[in-house]
Parts: C-alpha cells; structure tokens; sequence
C-alpha cells in the first residue's frame, strides 16, 4: 500500500528545485550585470577612450559621460563642431581644438588647461569658471576670441 502524502512530496521537492534554480539564474544575471555596468576596455590596451558623438543624438550630457570615466584629454579634435554644444565640466586637458567651431558652445566648469585654440572660431564660447583658461595655446590666434565670454578669474 502506498504512504499518503508521496505524490505531494515528490512535487514539492521539484518545485523547490525549480525555485532554486530560478534563484541562481537571478543571482547570476545580478552579478553579470554589476560586473558589466562599470566596464571599460583597459586603459593600457587602449589608451585613447572617448565617446562617438553625431547631430542625431543630441544634447550631450558631459556629466555623465564624466562620471563614467570619459575624458577628452589630448584628443584631437582639430576641426570639430561644437556649434552650441553644452560642453559643462568637459575634460579638454590639453585637446587639439585647432579649427574647432566652438561658436555658442557652454564650457562653464570645464578643464581646459593647455588645449590648443589657434584658428578656432570662439564667437560667444562660454568660459564661466573654466579651469586652465591661462594655459590655452593660441588663444591669440583664435577667431572671435573678442566675442568669448570669460570670467574675472580668467
């Protein structure tokens, strides 16, 4: 004669098999993703870092690209377009910004010791509490330098 009660626990024990299953699958996907949200290739392999930014992904959000690691620091970005682009707190440390149109383009907070700005056009660049101001290379020779917003400290 058969115990009452054996079909019931041979399901429970399944069921709790199943649980235990699905608990590390969840635990695994938890740890895969913490490891991979703070990832970046290695900076000795790969020692120019920076982010591929076009017209069709808007405003840029540099904060948070700073948090995340990201700096600019001597990138050439000779010719590049920074028409308008709020470019708060950028790391610019000692970029290549020759020929850059930087016309209306917020650097407020931003670091931009030694980066070279002979021949780019700087009509209404905002420099508000930039750091490294004294240090910009061809500050003399930039277009419209007139026309750039600078702080008393610069």
């Amino acid at each position: 004669m058969a115990r009452k009660g054996s079909a019931r626990q041979r399901g429970n024990w399944r069921l709790r098999l199943a649980a235990l299953v699905l608990l590390v699958a969840v635990i695994g996907v938890v740890a895969l993703w913490w490891h991979l949200r703070g990832w970046t290739p290695s900076r000795k392999a790969f020692p120019d870092q920076g982010v591929e930014v076009g017209t069709s992904e808007g405003e840029v959000d540099w904060t948070a690209l700073k948090a995340v690691g990201a700096d600019f620091t001597g990138a050439n970005l000779f010719k590049a377009d920074f028409g308008y682009a709020k470019l708060i707190g950028a790391k610019l440390v000692n970029a290549d910004l020759r020929n850059a149109d930087m016309v209306q383009a917020d650097l407020t907070e931003a670091d931009v010791t030694g980066a070279n700005v002979a021949s780019a056009d700087l009509n209404g660049t905002i420099f508000t509490k930039a750091k490294g101001v004294p240090t910009l290379k061809g500050l003399d020779q930039a277009r419209n330098k007139d026309k750039a917003v600078f702080d008393e400290r610069n």
